[in-house]
């Protein structure tokens, strides 16, 4: 069961998917917000929480992956059309890693040089906004 601050991190998360911006709206520490959101974001409850809340989005959109990947195919099209290379390369970039075409191997480290790890939700959460920042891009051009 989640608190009341965890639902209303939950809530301010949706709104960006910024945890640390979520934390301080949510009333969490200024001074820690940023490893605070990162905490909340891997206790299983909040994820689980999230999970949820980006399936009902989902639905509430009748969106689907492949809602998403006609999205990106639509939005390389129209940017060919009119010129825009820039996009196009973009939204080639994203359909060759959805296909696994290319491999970018960044190093981080996490706590005592271990690895960080993104959830599925995390992942899913920056795609999907990625994807609205395109289309408001291609309707606003």
């Amino acid at each position: 069961m989640l608190t009341r601050k965890q639902t209303l991190f939950v809530s301010e998360y949706m709104l960006d998917l910024n945890a640390a911006h979520a934390a301080l709206r949510a009333g969490y520490s200024a001074h820690t917000a940023k490893e605070t959101g990162c905490r909340l974001l891997h206790k299983p409850e909040v994820a689980e929480a999230i999970r949820r809340a980006v399936e009902a989005r989902a639905e509430r959109l009748q969106l689907s992956s492949e809602d998403v990947l006609r999205s990106i195919v639509d939005i390389r099209g129209r940017a060919v059309t009119g010129g825009n290379l820039t996009q196009a390369l973009r939204a080639n970039e994203l359909l060759g890693r959805h296909l696994k075409l290319f491999t970018d191997r960044v190093e981080h480290s996490g706590p005592d040089g271990g690895t960080i790890e993104f959830s599925d939700i995390e992942l899913s959460n920056r795609l999907l906004t990625l994807i609205a920042i395109l289309e408001e891009r291609a309707n606003g051009s």
